[in-house]
C-alpha cells in the first residue's frame, strides 16, 4: 500500500465542528473498475464512519467489548483511496476523532480508533484502541485484531513503523520513544505478532545526529530487518530489527532544490519511500513572482523537483541524483482530462502544488495535490512522469473535508 502518513489532517476548534465533519459520507468511487487491483494506492490515512462493506470489511472488537468494523476502498492512482469504519452499538459522535492510519507495510494496515465512553454519571472518559488490519486473500477472510500498548507510550512516541516477516509468517511493531531532547536519548518498544508482548530497549546515541521529529516512519526490510524514522529537514534514524542491538544508525538527507530556511511541514514540499532496493527522496520548490495587476499578491512562476536515491547495499555510498523537472513546464499530452486543470500556453500551472507522493510502482512518478487555494475544500491530484516530463493523469480529489 501507498499513503500519506502525517499529511496535514482535518481540523476543527470543539465537538460539534468534529461531529459535523465526521458525518461527512466518505468519496468512494462507484465507477472505479478494480476486477485488476492496483499495484498500490494513494490512500487517505484519516477515516470516515460508514457502515457500508465490501469484500474487505473485516470485523474485530473494541476494548469493551463492542463490534467494530473497518472496510477499505481502493481506487486507482491518481484517485485517493479510504477507509471506513463502524461499530453498531455507537453513533457517529461516540467518536471523539477520526480514525486514523498509524502505518502500512505489505498487507497489514495499523490503524488508531478513539471512543467517547462514561466511566460514571460525571466523568468522561475517551477509550484509544489500535487494531492490525489484514488484508485477505482467495482462500482467507480479511482480520482485524486489537493490539495492547503500553501504558508509557504515549506522550514521547514517534511514528510507529511496520516490518513484516512473510517467511515466518509473522510482523513487529516497532516505535521509537524519545527520553531526552537535549541528548538524543531514546528507546526502542518492540513488538512481537507470535509472542504478543512489547520489548523495551535503551538505544546508544548514534553520533552527529541531527534529528528533531519523525515527519514520516519507513519500512527498509532487507537482511537486518531495518526500520527508520525519517525528519524530511534533517535525516533518518535506523533500527536494525534482527541484529537485537541497542545501537541506532543515521543517514543525513540530501539538501533541499535551493537553500532555504528548514522550516514548517516538510511533507507539504518532500516525501521518502523505500523502492527497488533504493531509498528515493523527493524535493521540490515553488517559485513566486509579484502579480502586476495587484500592488501585494504573487503568483505562481515555475516549480522544479529532484529526486535523489540511495543503494540500500550501499548505506555508506552517499546519495545520488536520480531524476530532476521543472513540473511547470511540463506540457499537456493528448490525455483525455475528465477534470478542469490550470493551464498557460499548453502548460500545467499549478496554484498551491502541496504533499508529493512518490510512487511505489511506477519509476520517476509523482503524485502531487494541487490546491486552487490554500485550505481549499477542493483540489487535484496531478500525476507527472518525471523522467519523460509528461503528464500521465489527473484526478479530482474533494473529500469534504478541510
Amino acid at each position: 500500500m501507498e499513503d500519506n502518513r502525517g499529511r496535514r489532517g482535518p481540523s476543527c476548534t470543539d465537538d460539534f465542528s468534529m461531529l459535523k465533519l465526521l458525518k461527512i459520507p466518505a468519496p468512494i468511487h462507484r465507477d472505479e473498475d478494480l476486477l485488476r487491483p492496483p499495484d498500490s494506492i494513494l490512500l487517505d490515512p484519516y477515516g470516515y464512519i460508514s457502515a457500508r462493506e465490501n469484500d474487505t470489511t473485516a470485523r474485530g472488537r473494541l476494548s469493551d467489548g463492542k463490534r467494530i468494523q473497518v472496510t477499505f476502498w481502493a481506487a486507482r492512482p491518481p484517485r485517493v483511496s479510504c477507509f471506513t469504519v463502524h461499530c453498531p452499538a455507537l453513533s457517529v459522535g461516540s467518536f471523539t476523532d477520526f480514525p486514523k492510519i498509524l502505518s502500512t507495510e505489505d498487507d497489514l494496515v495499523l490503524l488508531r480508533v478513539s471512543i467517547r465512553s462514561q466511566r460514571d454519571h460525571h466523568r468522561e472518559a475517551i477509550s484509544t484502541d489500535r487494531f492490525i488490519y489484514q488484508a485477505g486473500t482467495r482462500t482467507k477472510r480479511p482480520e482485524l485484531h486489537r493490539i495492547s500498548m503500553p501504558a508509557d507510550i504515549e506522550s514521547s512516541a514517534e511514528l510507529p513503523v511496520l516490518l513484516r516477516c512473510r517467511a515466518r509468517d509473522m510482523y513487529y511493531i516497532v516505535m521509537l520513544c524519545r527520553r531526552s531532547i537535549s541528548l538524543q536519548r531514546f528507546d526502542v518498544y518492540l513488538f512481537n505478532s507470535k509472542a504478543r508482548d512489547w520489548r523495551i530497549m535503551a538505544m546508544n546515541p548514534a553520533k552527529e545526529i541531527n534529528f528533531y521529529y519523525s515527519s514520516k516512519a519507513i519500512t527498509i526490510g532487507g537482511k537486518f530487518g531495518s526500520v527508520g524514522w525519517v525528519d524530511l529537514w534533517h535525516g533518518i534514524l535506523i533500527y536494525d530489527v534482527f541484529l537485537n542491538s541497542n545501537q541506532l544508525r543515521y543517514i543525513a538527507l540530501p539538501p533541499p532544490v535551493v537553500p532555504k530556511l528548514l522550516r514548517g511541514p516538510p511533507l507539504v514540499v518532500r516525501d521518502i519511500v523505500v523502492i527497488d532496493g533504493h531509498i528515493k527522496c523527493f524535493d521540490m520548490q515553488a517559485y513566486m513572482k509579484a502579480d502586476i495587476n495587484t500592488e501585494y499578491s504573487y503568483i505562481p512562476d515555475g516549480l522544479e523537483a529532484v529526486t535523489c536515491k540511495m543503494n540500500l547495499s550501499k548505506l555508506d555510498s552517499g546519495w545520488e541524483n536520480d531524476c530532476e523537472i521543472k513540473i511547470s513546464d511540463v506540457k499537456l499530452n493528448e490525455l483525455l482530462l475528465t477534470t478542469e486543470v490550470k493551464v498557460k500556453d499548453r502548460k500545467l500551472t499549478l496554484a498551491n502544488a502541496v504533499y508529493p507522493a512518490l510512487s511505489l510502482h511506477y519509476d520517476g512518478v509523482v503524485y502531487i495535490m494541487n490546491q486552487l487555494q490554500h485550505y481549499d475544500y477542493k483540489a487535484w491530484v496531478i500525476a507527472v512522469d518525471m523522467r519523460h516530463g509528461a503528464l500521465k493523469d489527473v484526478a479530482y480529489f474533494g473529500s469534504g473535508r478541510p
